[in-house]
């Protein structure tokens, strides 16, 4: 069985270019995993993930951790590397050279069920972009237009947030601001990467082209916090995603706010770390008019042992909703309100079932499949509309009855292309069902292309020639056989490794 190991800068480019259908197929998959493990908190589930192990470095000052996961499609190991928590809410010392500052790093070892090694990925971006997809789960029932968004930290964490956020729900987003410590540079770094010459396409295509970007620097001083404030009251989602042992911004500073927020916290995760505020927290667990006497964490277990912000104020699992937990159908009208309009808080300590899940879930159509599809739709579109419209160019002399069978077979390759435009435009089923049977699909337009190189040849020979049309039988004879190569064999290759 083919091992897969993919780079950073291979899972980055595959995650920068999903559509909106590929990020609804990653979120169905992420959300049924974490439905599934709630559901089986009572039970015996399928998923099974002990407590995560760590250590740390005294040379490098670092932490690793690891975290290992089964469920019924394989096993899987995940180990990150990080520099240990810091404060965020004064200026940073300057670090020793002997123990540099390094982001959250390592990888991901997927097995198969018996323990054969399947793919080895880097888990930095992967690692981002999951925690953001499970922040979006809460980030797209807010009701109304999210026209603000403030987020601490200017990691993968907060780009991968912003950037899922905005193909999300881009066109109503008018501003975000990052907000950075004193005498750093990466949050200018991080906005460049939404404001560059490179994604003008994207920004048009996802509908966040007006958008505007801004850093905040906290450099102690009182217009930087005055401007802290104001952007905090008026914003509609506030991302915290910094290893922080102090709360990033004060409680106080939605005293008075009418409209309901969203506060997401997904940088700290021990005891001893905190982002946001206890007084914050404490309301939320007091119901009221925008409270609803809960928060919303990834797994009840791990915020009870993990979420410093929560064991500071004594939160009982009562008190807490799993995101999964969501995913059913048994949810009261109040809460869905609450979750749309109320002031919510989202805690996530990070869950590697998470990772594992929707890491050997089918990921969006492999490249060498979507060229063979665009290339049988680019050489059938010009031959069905030749059947179709032309039939005499195809046989000439040919009897009216004979138009009438070449005009249908015009149909049906015009059936075919509208069948690979389904495929390419995200129509193909996101389970392992659908992918198997897109394989199938492919291998099998590919026979078809065995009678048009028989045609060809036969032509070539001086038989039945007729007109030269759309290029003549030895351009035909080279297309088709290219197009039977590329079907055929990237089908085959699909269902061989169990794509």
């Amino acid at each position: 069985m083919t091992l897969t190991v993919l780079t950073d800068d291979q899972i980055r480019s595959l995650l920068e270019n999903l559509t909106v259908d590929d990020l609804d197929g990653f979120q169905n998959a992420l959300i049924s995993a974490l439905h599934e493990h709630s559901a089986g908190a009572q039970s015996e589930s399928a998923i099974h993930q002990p407590e995560r192990v760590s250590i740390h470095s005294p040379a490098t000052g670092c932490t690793t951790l690891f975290m290992p996961s089964a469920n019924s499609t394989g096993n899987a190991v995940k180990v990150i590397t990080l520099t240990a928590a810091s404060t965020t809410t004064t200026p940073s010392p300057t670090p020793s050279p002997s123990k540099p500052t390094i982001r959250p790093t390592g990888a991901i070892t997927l097995l198969s069920p018996t323990g054969t090694p399947l793919g080895l990925l880097h888990a930095a971006a992967l690692t981002a972009f999951r925690t953001a997809l499970g922040s979006l789960s809460i980030v797209r029932r807010r009701a109304g237009p999210l026209t603000r968004l403030v987020v601490f930290g200017c990691g993968e964490q907060a780009y991968w947030h912003v950037r899922l956020a905005l193909l999300a729900r881009g066109s109503e987003v008018r501003e975000v601001v990052f907000v950075g410590r004193g005498g750093s540079k990466a949050s200018e770094g991080v906005v460049g990467r939404f404001v560059g010459g490179g994604v003008e396409g994207v920004k048009k295509r996802e509908g966040w082209e007006g958008c505007r970007f801004e850093v905040l620097v906290r450099d102690g001083g009182v217009e930087a916090e005055g401007r802290l404030r104001e952007v905090l009251r008026g914003a509609d989602v506030v991302f915290c995603c910094t290893p922080s042992t102090e709360a990033v911004f004060d409680a106080g500073v939605f005293e008075g706010v009418e409209k309901g927020r969203l506060v997401v916290a997904i940088g700290s995760y021990t005891p001893q770390m905190r982002e946001i505020p206890a007084g914050l927290v404490r309301q939320a667990l007091t119901v009221g008019e925008r409270e609803a006497g809960v928060v919303v964490v990834d797994t009840i277990e791990g915020a009870l042992t993990e979420a410093g912000e929560l064991i500071e104020v004594g939160i009982k699992p009562e008190q807490m909703v799993e995101l999964g937990a969501l995913a059913g159908d048994k949810k009261s009208h109040d809460l869905e309100h609450w979750l749309q309009t109320g002031n919510v808080i989202y805690k996530s300590v990070g869950f590697f079932i998470i990772n594992h899940h929707h890491t050997t879930t089918p990921t969006p159509t492999m490249p060498p499949l979507k060229a063979a599809l665009t290339l049988h739709l680019l050489t059938e579109t010009p031959a069905s509309l030749s059947f179709l419209l032309t039939p005499q160019a195809q046989l000439p002399g040919a009897s009216p009855e004979a138009r009438l069978i070449l005009r249908n077979f015009g149909g049906l390759l015009l059936a075919t292309n509208l069948a690979c435009l389904a495929l390419l435009g995200g129509g193909r089923i996101t389970d392992d069902a659908g992918d198997r049977a897109t394989a199938l699909f492919c291998a099998g337009l590919g026979t078809y292309h065995v009678w048009p190189i028989y045609r060809a040849w036969v032509r070539m020979g001086g038989k039945g020639e007729g007109r030269k049309v759309l290029g003549g039988p030895v351009v035909h004879f080279g297309v088709h056989v290219v197009c039977l190569v590329a079907l055929v064999g990237g089908g085959v290759v699909g269902l061989l490794e169990g794509w």
